[in-house]
């Protein structure tokens, strides 16, 4: 996952956040939860992480010329993070069935 998150251009911003000299990890996290929309912010970049990661996993299982399936981003009110690992457990399980 280090690997993921220190290569990959789509890796949201929110999960880097700069650590100055002098500061603590937990000091720079909680100024950031603490802002107006932080915790939203932290939550629409770990959906953005849940996608991605789940988008890589699919393309490696099925092989590419059984790639049917085109995966729409969830969108609207559902967006929360139980919601979307629902989402991924029966996308799994699906795609469990398919690649056996």
């Amino acid at each position: 996952m280090l690997s993921i998150a220190d290569h990959s251009p789509w890796w949201p911003a929110a999960l880097s956040p700069k650590i100055a000299d002098g500061l603590t990890e937990q000091s720079v996290w909680w100024a950031n939860i603490s802002l107006p929309g932080g915790v939203d912010a932290l939550n629409q970049a770990i959906a953005t992480v849940t996608d991605r990661l789940a988008w890589m996993w699919v393309q490696s299982c099925i092989p590419a010329e059984r790639r049917k399936i085109i995966l729409p981003p969830v969108r609207g009110p559902k967006t929360t993070l139980p919601f979307r690992l629902s989402v991924l457990t029966s996308w799994g399980q699906f795609l469990a069935r398919i690649c056996r």
